[in-house]
């Protein structure tokens, strides 16, 4: 059984390789951003470091930045949110700061198409994400490696397995 899992989760696998792909080279035409976040157990620190571990790989999520609209539109699986007030350069360069309490703000900066998300108090002192489970921004390589990871490992496929 464990083979049969783990030719699924390679499958799995080559399918999100060539859909990831296809994604970006229609990237260049469509101006929009794919990024790969990933669950981490332990602290976010400054938006992008795991002090911890790298956990669970979520669905990707998507940007497109509209500068005459000072507007940037995320999508994922759950539909689109429109992200407002946003200083943008080009659809790889922007920044866009939302209120999220009376004393929290959350800041989604987009530089060379590398995501980070920082949270900041009122005085836009930053704050260490000390939530656990929190996420960060990985490569599509990395997220892709960690997913099949994942999949081996819910399937019960994994290296030890074989051993008989």
């Amino acid at each position: 059984m464990s083979k049969l899992a783990a030719f699924f989760a390679l499958a799995g696998f080559i399918a999100a390789l060539l859909t990831e792909a296809v994604f970006s080279v229609t990237g260049w035409f469509t101006h929009a951003v794919r990024v790969y976040p990933v669950q981490c157990e332990g602290q976010v620190l400054f938006g992008s470091f795991c002090d911890g571990e790298l956990t669970v790989p979520l669905d990707p999520l998507t940007f497109r930045a509209y500068p005459l609209r000072h507007t940037v539109i995320e999508w994922d699986t759950y539909g689109a949110t429109e992200l407002k007030s946003c200083s943008i350069t080009d659809y790889r360069n922007w920044q866009c700061t939302v209120a999220a309490a009376p004393d929290l703000v959350i800041q989604r900066t987009m530089r060379d198409g590398q995501l980070t998300v920082a949270m900041y108090d009122s005085r836009m002192t930053p704050k260490t994400n000390v939530n656990s489970w929190d996420l960060i921004y990985v490569p599509v390589w990395d997220w892709l490696r960690m997913d099949l990871e994942y999949e081996m490992k819910q399937r019960g496929a994994g290296p030890e397995d074989d051993v008989q």
